[in-house]
């Protein structure tokens, strides 16, 4: 099967194009994948800020040599300097290809961007071509007409069954193991997606047992964890299911179509707070100086717009449920459920926020494919979003109201039961205006404490106000009253 990413880069050459730039999760291994595929009588070299300059094939080494000698220096990977090292590029041979690793690193650098930008006529002029690789390649503005940007895209769900079956047919072959049946096939590639070949490669063998064979759960905990390196990024580990959430019908009822009719969602990704994340983003707002949120509102829209993205905004008080609902919905349907900090993305530098956020998206993306994402955006506060946002949320807005006394009935009994303590609406502390993380809250404290519901009732923070650190006279039906 013909890489898309080496089709591309094979045509670029053929047209002499000089500058090249990669996005890529993995970029040995992309250099791997180009170098055995492309046109083997080419001089192929490598250069790192780190390993200075090298030969990949013997072509490459020979000249890695002799620009070593021309430099003063005994080896070529004493050539450490971007700069210098770019500028003593021109001297490479006819159809030349140069690797630069993390190129990113380079944009920082006025002289090593005017080095790079000194290389496109010369090697035009006879087809020598400098590729530069990144896991998010923003260019300054001094490059951006020059340099041919290309993205190598995750493996594909048939790339990931030939890696999966690669390493697990010769150990089956070995240990006597029975062939994979088409529902593990299936959930094996699952936990594969959204990682890059040579990571799945070596997941996959790792979570080979002798005695069972694909262990399925071990493959899905090192995956979750891969996931979790992405800045922002967490996996929500304890779900729990709807028998743990009281009251949110209709809600319930939309999450049972979709997670179990046509097309269902392969990840749910919560956005927590996304009025704080995205602060600034609103044109008629007093806007962010930096820029930082609204590139990421941008990026966000066209992701869920051209990858067919839906999902729902939920908007309510504080402790109403907003988030256990996407977690809920994980558990309920066996789907993986991701939090996503955007704010957690931001960085001291401006290019460093938006590549956190780009590289989110392309997880995303790897992950779930096509429509196989379903977003759930928590707000107190949705009138900070910009209009535009709230319209990509399709399924619409949802309110979440503090519970009434049926529904607080209702939670009690499931907070209750998940600490074996028994019901009692006689032995329940006043809980008007109490939201569904009051009552959690409460009786976790009783049960910690072994004290009665009503006297935990005291260290309760209702609608985030302080506790009185002294005691207090007040009565509880005091306490209570008018905190709406």
């Amino acid at each position: 099967m013909e890489n898309k990413l080496v089709r591309q880069v094979a045509a670029a050459l053929r047209v002499s194009t000089p500058l090249i730039g990669i996005e890529t999760p993995d970029q040995s291994a992309t250099i791997n994948l180009l170098v055995q595929n492309l046109n083997g009588d080419r001089p192929y070299l490598r250069f790192d800020l780190s390993g200075g300059l090298a030969g990949i094939n013997e072509m490459g080494k020979a000249e890695a040599e002799d620009i070593a000698k021309e430099a003063g220096v005994p080896d070529p990977s004493q050539l450490v300097n971007a700069s210098e090292t770019l500028a003593l590029a021109l001297r490479l041979q006819p159809r030349s290809v140069l690797f630069v690793f993390n190129a990113q690193y380079l944009f920082d650098s006025p002289t090593a961007v005017q080095a790079i930008s000194n290389l496109r006529d010369q090697f035009k002029a006879n087809k020598r071509a400098l590729i530069l690789l990144g896991g998010i390649i923003k260019l300054p503005a001094e490059l951006q007409n020059d340099v041919v940007l290309f993205e190598e895209e995750y493996p594909t769900v048939v790339e990931l069954k030939e890696i999966l079956l690669s390493v697990y047919q010769p150990a089956a072959g070995k240990y006597s193991w029975g062939e994979l049946d088409g529902k593990t096939l299936e959930n094996a590639i699952d936990a594969l997606r959204g990682l890059p070949a040579f990571l799945a490669e070596q997941i996959t063998a790792m979570s080979l047992d002798k005695e069972r064979g694909l262990d399925l759960d071990a493959l899905w905990n090192r995956k979750k964890k891969t996931i979790e390196q992405t800045p922002g990024l967490s996996i929500d580990r304890e779900t729990g299911t709807f028998d743990d959430v009281a009251g949110l019908e209709n809600l319930k009822d939309l999450a049972q179509g979709l997670f179990t009719g046509k097309h269902p969602p392969k990840v749910i990704v919560r956005l927590e707070e996304i009025e704080k994340s995205m602060a600034g983003a609103r044109k008629d707002g007093p806007g962010d100086s930096s820029g930082v949120s609204q590139d990421a509102l941008q990026t966000l829209l066209g992701a869920m717009e051209d990858n067919n993205w839906r999902g729902l905004l939920a908007e309510g008080v504080p402790g109403s449920g907003k988030s256990l609902i996407s977690k809920v919905m994980g558990g309920q349907f066996n789907c993986l459920s991701i939090s996503a900090d955007l704010g957690a993305m931001k960085a001291s530098l401006v290019g460093e926020s938006e590549a956190k956020v780009r590289n989110f998206v392309k997880m995303v993306k790897a992950i779930a494919g096509e429509g196989g994402a379903f977003f759930v955006a928590t707000s107190n506060n949705s009138s900070a979003l910009p209009p535009e946002l709230i319209e990509r949320f399709s399924f619409g807005r949802w309110e979440f109201d503090r519970p009434d006394r049926t529904q607080r009935l209702a939670i009690w009994k499931i907070h209750l039961a998940k600490h074996g303590m028994s019901f009692d609406e006689n032995a329940l502390p006043i809980d008007d205006n109490w939201v569904g993380r009051n009552i959690r809250n409460c009786v976790e404290l009783a049960w910690r404490m072994d004290i009665p519901l009503k006297e935990a009732s005291r260290f309760v923070s209702i609608s985030g106000r302080a506790l009185k650190a002294s005691r207090s006279t007040v009565s509880d039906s005091q306490r209570q009253v008018d905190l709406d």
